[in-house]
């Protein structure tokens, strides 16, 4: 008889991950043209900041603004589309990183290095189950959990056939980005830069407030519902210019 292997969600993370990574490299190969950079710059504003800085993670983990449902839902598919789980888990794994950060139970430390960077260590801590249960009464994110790689794979097979470089200038590349800054933060920022606060973890600042989702991670850490992480004069978080466009008081 042959045995079953289960393939777990993360598993298919990583699986879904080396795909786009593949599908980057050879659709820049194949169909490289200039004019179609500027795609890639709304592919990262829309999925990777407001995607994830903004509604994964100041709007769904830290409750930090309010903003209409429409807008809620846009920006979950924006999320869905990220490629790093469905928005719900991903704020559950990011509340669990606040509460255990730099201590046994961080879902993604600092201190695992390329384990970290590359998800291999991801999927091992429980998550948190309090954001479970705020969020899982939504149909949304209900829906988007328990179809959460048929929604993906649809919506980037769909853009392939309608012309592939929108799935490798506007998806791949911006998946390919928020992939590699999350792990910058999640690694760098609680290793290198300075601090404003004397937190009880690691975190750390670095003045990369235009490429970063968010580069005041110890300003962060010291006040995580503030949706504006920058605390001095010299600081400035793009993410709070890009709410207040959207947030209601």
């Amino acid at each position: 008889m042959w045995a079953v292997v289960q393939i777990t969600p993360h598993q298919k993370l990583l699986f879904s991950q080396v795909a786009i990574h593949t599908i980057y490299i050879v659709g820049m190969y194949l169909y490289w043209d200039p004019k179609w950079l500027f795609v890639s710059i709304l592919g990262v504003l829309f999925i990777g900041h407001y995607g994830f800085g903004v509604y994964c993670h100041r709007y769904l983990s830290h409750c930090s603004f309010n903003t209409p449902r429409i807008t809620q839902q846009i920006l979950n598919i924006f999320a869905v589309m990220g490629l790093q789980g469905s928005p719900l888990t991903w704020a559950a794994n990011h509340v669990k990183h606040h509460k255990c950060a730099d201590k046994q139970g961080d879902p993604h430390p600092s201190s695992d290095g390329i384990r970290t960077w590359f998800w291999l260590g991801a999927g091992e801590h429980a998550i948190e189950r309090s954001v479970i249960r705020r969020l899982g009464g939504d149909n949304m994110h209900r829906f988007t959990s328990k179809y959460y790689f048929e929604i993906f794979w649809s919506i980037i097979l769909i853009s392939f056939i309608i012309d592939p470089r929108i799935t490798i200038y506007f998806f791949a590349f911006a998946i390919i980005y928020s992939f590699h800054v999350s792990s910058f933060v999640n690694v760098v920022l609680h290793k290198f830069g300075y601090r404003n606060f004397d937190t009880n973890d690691n975190s750390t600042n670095l003045p990369l407030p235009i490429f970063l989702e968010s580069p005041y991670h110890n300003n962060h850490h010291n006040d995580p519902s503030n949706y504006n992480q920058a605390v001095r004069w010299y600081e400035f978080d793009i993410h709070k210019y890009l709410i207040d466009i959207i947030k209601v008081k």
